[in-house]
């Protein structure tokens, strides 16, 4: 059995830059008879012990002539300032001295506890966890919005403690990582009640808001005035606890006992004790906050560290009250519904998120996840999670870091979940598609020897697996010859793969005695391919193979808009401007100036399944303005380029990243210089050097060309010989083909040779 005990710390109804939390304990008493009981004693002796060392030393100082010092009278203040200093202080000072150790050891001094009858208590048996959750300084948003509600508003009457208070009940007793579903016999819970202060003194707006929302002013005794609004009360916990288990569909937590009381410091309330430790744990956790930091991530840091200090032996939860809690809870629940790739794909999610909250939780919750998932994860869980990272290989808009995360996260379990397969064909089948996209992912990044490593895996496991599914691994082997610069090898199996393919169809044909599209869809993607391949070898042969590409494709479909974005990169590359301008007015779907271009994409809905990439899109689009429409660019029109990263950040939430916003962002860049905007050159260069977080030999290299594309573009010689020397050395020493290749030493010369090797869609 576990009992969890909260209290809180702050004033919540008031909107400062003051701490604002949530904390308490949770005592698992390890299923051990009276354990609990027990417990309540050594509390009850720990508080008797501190008051009695400190009246001692009270009276010894003869600093203090008042009345006996009391438990648990003395452990609160009452209001008397000259008792909270006198008395107060000094016992909450001893008990911040002690508490760790009583937490961690239930001793006092090192000392064993004793109860009523001075005989030694027994040892514990049970252990604490800690818990707090702290108010970020932004909070939950979506509750701050101005669409939300009178009743949903967190800065409206008592809603914020209320939203807290719900959030940590929610995840203490349904959604508890230290206790997954079944490994709490039954919870006891101790929470202590809040109301306000009194209303004769309360702000009249905020007792506006409360009248509003129909809260009863109660009266603290019939021989008072004192008026005050009941905000948590066990009603209203009792309700929260019901309509969650029912929602979460928990109705088998059993909850052995509800105790929702105010904490009262009088000797003849009874099982107070979980309580009053509670109201200790937040006194510490909150002393003098406010005095050393000024800001909640700072609050935030103390807080983790007092924890800590606190309970150093067993784990504790800290979490914030911020959107970034929202990212944990969607990935919790998807764990706890064993839906693995859900729950990796939102973590990665949050993984973009910025903000010191954010980094805390990268480091400590979402990490806890994803080993929870490599523990808990079986061979059915991990063919769905294969399955799904393998249709996310075939959207338009793929996310190449969100994918390569996703595709090292299932390989990190491969080898202990593969070993729990019944069917050597399933698991087969199974990893053939990880590694597959393995091969994916790290060509998307641009590194063609790791992809190559993992086609090699593939190969292991390819006679499990349809000739389909290994015709088109044999084409992703083409893309990591081309990303290696082993361009004609390249070409030779992207043509022998299409004539085997042919033939391939033609059997299947009349088996079936019948066409099917998809063979002639396949097929179109290879030519579309070897398209590609001519065009980075600069030759003419690529116009008509994108063009027969594209007469295979249905108008309009995304492939069709794929192959079409490739020819598009093929006319600015070759600077064929009429063929260009006739191609992306199609491509966009008739708009004919830029500036609709330009908003049509950013403006655009990109769901799994959209017509377009909007990062490979607006990349097109900047490339054809650079090379062939710059003195066009009005000053309005260039102020909006000026912000396309913050206008993207507005539309997803996350900063533009990956390839191939370094190529876009170098040619803002280079526009930058053109137009002597000297702040917008310094803010693309940082942008350009930003967006990769991970990156391959291919895109190390195609961003060491693109610093010297710019270079070269203000003129800045020196800048560009040293950078192209370093490239030719990377180029030499990363590419096997290359390893013989001698660059001229005059820079110049250099510069003409390597861009031999940055054609098409390398610049």
């Amino acid at each position: 059995m576990v009992t969890i005990s909260l209290d809180e710390y702050g004033e919540f109804e008031k909107n400062e830059n003051k701490p604002l939390f949530i904390a308490g304990l949770i005592f698992d008493d390890l299923d051990k008879d009276d354990e609990v009981l027990a417990e309540r004693a050594r509390i009850k002796s720990y508080y008797k012990k501190a008051i009695s060392d400190v009246e001692n030393t009270l009276v010894e100082s003869g600093e203090y002539t008042g009345s006996e010092l009391m438990y648990p009278r003395d452990l609160h203040s009452n209001g008397n300032r000259d008792r909270d200093r006198n008395v107060i202080k000094p016992v909450k000072l001893k008990i911040s001295e002690t508490l760790s150790e009583f937490i961690e050891y239930g001793t006092y001094n090192q000392n064993p506890l004793k109860g009523e009858d001075d005989k030694e208590l027994p040892k514990r048996k049970g252990m604490y966890h800690l818990f707090a959750i702290i108010k970020s300084a932004d909070g939950k948003k979506k509750l701050l919005s101005e669409n939300a509600g009178m009743l949903a508003n967190d800065e409206w009457a008592a809603n914020r403690y209320f939203h807290m208070a719900s959030t940590v009940v929610n995840r203490l007793i349904f959604h508890n990582p230290l206790y997954p579903d079944g490994h709490a016999s039954s919870i006891n819970i101790d929470i202590a009640t809040r109301a306000t202060g009194s209303t004769r003194f309360m702000d009249p707006e905020l007792r506006q808001q409360f009248e509003e929302q129909a809260y009863s002013d109660n009266i603290y005794n019939q021989n008072s005035d004192y008026g005050y609004y009941k905000i948590m009360t066990p009603d209203i916990y009792r309700t929260l606890i019901a309509q969650e288990m029912v929602s979460s569909d928990k109705i088998n937590v059993k909850i052995d006992k509800l105790n929702v009381s105010s904490i009262k410091y009088n000797a003849n309330r009874e099982n107070m004790e979980f309580l009053y430790l509670s109201d200790s744990i937040c006194s510490v956790l909150g002393y003098r906050l406010y005095r050393y930091n000024t800001c909640a991530d700072d609050w935030l840091e103390d807080i983790v560290d007092r924890v800590k200090q606190l309970n150093p032996q067993n784990e504790n939860m800290v979490f914030g009250y911020d959107e970034i809690d929202n990212y944990f809870s969607k990935s919790w629940n998807c764990y706890e519904n064993k839906h693995y790739y859900e729950a990796l794909s939102v973590t990665y999610d949050a993984m973009t998120k910025e903000g010191k909250f954010a980094e805390y939780y990268k480091k400590t919750w979402f990490p806890y996840i994803e080993d929870a998932i490599k523990d808990n994860i079986s061979p059915e869980d991990f063919t769905i999670g294969v399955n799904n990272l393998e249709e996310l290989l075939m959207v338009n808009n793929l996310n190449q870091e969100k994918s390569l995360y996703l595709m090292e996260q299932f390989e990190s379990m491969a080898d202990k979940v593969s070993l729990k397969y019944k069917s050597k064909e399933m698991m087969a089948t199974a990893l053939f598609k990880l590694y597959n996209t393995g091969v994916s992912v790290f060509s998307y990044i641009g590194a063609p020897a790791t992809a190559l490593e993992y086609y090699k895996k593939c190969k292991k496991y390819a006679y499990y697996v349809g000739t389909d599914a290994m015709f088109a691994t044999n084409n992703k082997l083409a893309g990591c010859l081309t990303d290696a610069f082993e361009w004609d090898k390249a070409l030779n199996i992207c043509k022998e793969n299409i004539d085997n393919y042919k033939a391939v169809s033609d059997i299947k044909r009349k088996i079936w005695n019948e066409e099917n599209d998809a063979d002639f869809l396949d097929e179109a993607k290879m030519i579309s391919q070897l398209a590609g391949l001519y065009a980075l070898k600069r030759s003419n042969e690529a116009e008509k193979y994108f063009r027969k590409a594209l007469s295979i494709f249905e108008k309009g479909t995304a492939n069709y808009k794929i192959t079409q974005s490739y020819l598009l990169h093929y006319y600015a590359d070759m600077n064929m401007q009429p063929e260009f301008d006739r191609e992306i007015t199609d491509y966009l779907d008739g708009k004919n100036t830029y500036w609709q271009m330009f908003g049509y994409i950013t403006d655009m809905e990109e769901s799994a399944h959209s017509l377009f990439s909007v990062e490979y899109a607006i990349y097109v689009l900047i490339r054809g303005i650079f090379y062939f429409h710059q003195d066009e660019i009005d000053d309005v029109f260039w102020g909006r380029l000026c912000n396309i990263d913050k206008i993207i950040y507005m539309k997803t939430g996350s900063r533009p990243s990956g390839h191939p916003w370094e190529i876009t962002y170098k040619y803002l860049e280079i526009m930058a210089v053109k137009r002597n905007d000297d702040k917008a050159v310094h803010r693309f260069a940082l942008l350009k050097s930003d967006c990769l977080t991970r990156k391959g030999t291919l895109i190390s290299a195609i961003e060491q060309f693109g610093k010297a594309e710019a270079a070269q573009y203000e003129k800045n010689f020196i800048l560009r010989d040293s950078v192209t020397e370093k490239l030719a050395e990377f180029l030499c020493d990363k590419f096997d083909i290359l390893k013989n290749r001698k660059f001229s030493d005059d820079g110049n010369v250099r510069y003409g040779e390597l861009t031999e090797y940055f054609t098409f869609m390398y610049r």
